[in-house]
Order: C-alpha cells, then structure tokens, then sequence
C-alpha cells in the first residue's frame, strides 16, 4: 500500500510538472513572439485573398448618412499588384443607392496606377509614390512591428473561418495604418468627406489583429474608429456625430492569387 501511495505521489508529481510546462509555455506566448513569427513567415508569402467590410453611420441635424461597402480583395507582392471588387451601399435619410465598385492598382512604365470604377464608369489616376499603392501585409507588419509589440494578447483563442486564433489589441498610429489599409479605403473610396485626414495621421487608432495559431499568418484586423472620428468631427463640425466607423479585414488565404492585370476592355474605357 506504501509503494502504491508513492507511486501514486510521484504519477500526480510527474503530471503537475507536465501540466505547469504547459501552462508556461502558453503564458510564454507574447504579442512580440507572434509578430516575429508572422514576419518571418509573411517574407516566404507572395499573395494574400481577403474581403472587406467597412460601415460607417454620420448624423447631423439634417442629415442621417449610413455607408455599408462589402468587397472581395486580391493582391501580389512580386510584381506589385492590387485587385479589389464588391458593393457600396448609401443611405442618405430615406434615399438608398448602390452601385459595384471594382479597382485595380498595378504598375505600369515605372509608375503606380489605379483604376477604379464605380457603377462601370471608369477613371484612372497614376503616382509617382509607391505608397499610393498601399502597402503589402508585409510591408504593414514590419513597419509596425514596434506598435504591436506593445498590444495585449487576449486570454481567449477567437475562431475565424472556424480555425482557432491568437488575438492581439492595442493603439496604432494613423499614419501606418493608413499606408497600410490606404487612404482610400479610409474614406470609403471618396464616399465619406473627411474635416481633416492629414489629422489622422497622428491620431492612435483601436486596432485588433487575430492571428492563425497553426499558420503563424494573419486572419483578421479590425479597425473600430468611431470615438477617433468623432473627436475628429467635434474639431471642425460640432453638429455632426459618428455612431460607428468599423473596419473588418478577414484573409481568406495565402499564395492562392493567380497575377493580376487590368482587362483590355477598362484600359479603352478609360481611354475612350
């Protein structure tokens, strides 16, 4: 009976060193572990799939303004490229409108253009800067590599596209994230008229980053700007109230993008 005693001692000693190893590695876990991992894994990736949803609601004395876009996301890293295509939605009181939007951002004799299109009536625009193109995903993560080292790391896993996740929350710059989601996509491709988006630059935005725990690779940002646009708004227009300014990127997958090439037939459109 002694010897079972013991062994029985030494069998819960052996799980409970197993156990807190465990637990020590999970406590382990940082948000600067999982960043240096998704950068080193984001250097090996050359295209990324996502969607975006983006909803944005203004309210005034007159006016009651929502905005709902809903788009499919494409882009490469070699060669530079960008292909984005989905819904816009408008609700202006009680008149609603929408229309497809569909854009392209690619290179072309050493300059960085965008075609854009909204309900097919096509427009092209080209610079010089390369961040006009915005920036790849890693290109974003290793600009704010420092930011993100200091976000929290949630005690709970998240599912996204049913696959167990890492999530991370913190405050990030304006002006990185911007280069990163572009400024274009902040103002709802010219839907919403800002007071002031060179203000945004400085301002620290709410962001959280879910990260896929086997993949090591990015799954989710979500950028809720609401209290940020409201300050914003109470600088220059005191009449006007944002209820809610969310942004959700979700990546769907990874080097699952074939090359991306404006169609012959949005080349003559805009050219007439």
């Amino acid at each position: 009976m002694c010897h079972l005693a013991l062994t029985g001692v030494i069998l819960m000693l052996e799980i409970s060193m197993v156990s807190g190893c465990r637990q020590q590695k999970k406590e382990e876990m940082t948000p600067e572990i999982l960043i240096d991992a998704v950068d080193r894994n984001m250097r090996n990736v050359n295209s990324a799939s996502s969607s975006l949803e983006m909803e944005v609601e203004l309210e005034d004395v007159l006016d009651h303004t929502r905005i709902r876009m809903d788009m499919d996301m494409e882009n490469t890293v070699i060669p530079r490229a960008g292909h984005a295509k989905g819904m816009a939605e408008v609700k202006l009181n009680d008149d609603q409108i929408s229309s497809e939007m569909e854009i392209y951002q690619v290179e072309e004799n050493g300059k960085y253009v965008t075609y854009s299109s909204l309900s097919d009536q096509w427009e092209r625009a080209e610079s010089e800067s390369k961040r006009s193109a915005g920036k790849t995903e890693s290109d974003f993560f290793q600009s704010a590599e420092e930011e993100i080292e200091d976000f929290t790391l949630a005690r709970q896993m998240v599912k996204v596209q049913e696959k167990s996740c890492y999530e991370i929350y913190g405050d990030m710059q304006g002006e990185k994230l911007m280069d990163f989601l572009g400024r274009e996509m902040i103002q709802a491709y010219g839907l919403v008229d800002l007071p002031d988006p060179e203000a945004l630059d400085s301002l620290e935005i709410p962001v959280i980053v879910d990260i896929y725990q086997k993949e090591r690779l990015p799954a989710r940002i979500i950028v809720d700007m609401t209290d940020v646009m409201d300050e914003l708004y109470d600088r220059y227009d005191k009449t006007t109230n944002v209820n809610f300014y969310n942004i959700e990127l979700v990546y769907h997958g990874y080097d699952d993008v074939k090359s991306i090439q404006v169609p012959e037939s949005v080349k003559q459109a805009v050219n007439g």
